[in-house]
């Protein structure tokens, strides 16, 4: 076998010493380099898994507190329609009984004119009817003057008046 390495140009002596020297460069490069090495990138890895499950976790976070703010949402747009129907009808109840009082005083106003206006017309009416059987007891006088005696100018003004009185109320 001394021939055969003889042969390929191998020197024993030297084999040995290149695999003596492999040896500790393969324990020194695993010692110093590969664990530590490998040690960095499990930590990293670990940092990356925790980074992503933090991810998740936050996203499901997200997810939930939208689903909570549509639900508020909701909520409120559904309370704020039933208030604005509610202010709807109170405004519109509001608005009738409004018209209805305005109507009732409209009518009690109108009524009250037509009172006071008949009160002046009849007012009138009983001056104007004094101030024309003044004029008609003048009248009758100047008239029949001495002809008639008072009894007859009493019985005349009378009939007169009754007359005027008819008359003024048609």
């Amino acid at each position: 076998m001394e021939d055969l390495f003889h042969n390929l140009g191998i020197d024993w002596k030297i084999l040995v010493a290149q695999i003596v020297n492999f040896t500790i460069l393969v324990f020194v490069l695993t010692k110093f380099l590969y664990r530590p090495l490998l040690g960095m990138l499990n930590r990293r890895r670990d940092e990356i898994k925790k980074s992503a499950e933090k991810t998740v976790a936050a996203d499901k976070l997200v997810a939930e507190i939208e689903r909570q703010k549509e639900e508020v949402l909701a909520k409120a747009r559904t309370t704020s329609s039933e208030m604005i129907k509610k202010a709807e009808t109170q405004a519109t109840g509001a608005a009738e009984k409004i018209m209805t009082d305005a109507q009732a005083e409209a009518k009690r106003i109108a009524a009250d004119e037509r009172k006071k206006l008949a009160s002046e017309h009849d007012a009138l009416m009983q001056e104007a009817t004094r101030s024309l059987g003044a004029t008609v007891i003048r009248a009758v006088e100047q008239s029949v003057g001495d002809v008639l005696d008072e009894k007859a100018k009493g019985k005349l003004v009378e009939q007169a008046m009754q007359k005027v009185q008819v008359t003024a109320r048609t």
